[in-house]
């Protein structure tokens, strides 16, 4: 009984990381308003599957080898660029703790949905 509960508290921050939803990001489909914010867009898809939704400005790192590269990210408002949830997850929450603003997000295989428009 004891080694279950040791097991399950191991593993309750591995579970918080990869399936807790982040808050205080918005969902953002409309390319058009970061320009007008002055935001740097940072793509952490692997790179086979970047094909869509980038552009030259965008800055593109994998999530892979973002705790290599993190340094070359400048230091303003971030619009994330994700394939799931989970690699949006893991990303804004390594981002977040190296002093990031991540403001906004973008996901390529599930659209933004009304309820998550808030941050999720």
């Amino acid at each position: 009984m004891l080694i279950l509960i040791l097991l399950v508290i191991s593993l309750l921050p591995i579970l918080y990381k990869r399936y807790y939803p982040v808050k205080g990001t918005a969902c953002i489909e409309n390319r058009i308003d970061l320009k007008h914010n002055d935001m740097t867009v940072l793509d952490i898809r692997d790179y086979n599957q970047r094909g869509t939704h980038s552009d030259e400005d965008s800055i593109n790192i994998p999530y892979a080898y973002l705790y290599r590269y993190y340094g070359e990210i400048p230091y303003r408002k971030l619009h994330l660029i994700a394939s799931d949830k989970l690699e949006y997850r893991l990303g804004i929450r390594f981002l977040r703790a190296k002093g990031f603003d991540v403001s906004s997000y973008m996901l390529t295989k599930c659209p933004c949905k009304e309820v998550e428009s808030n941050g999720v």
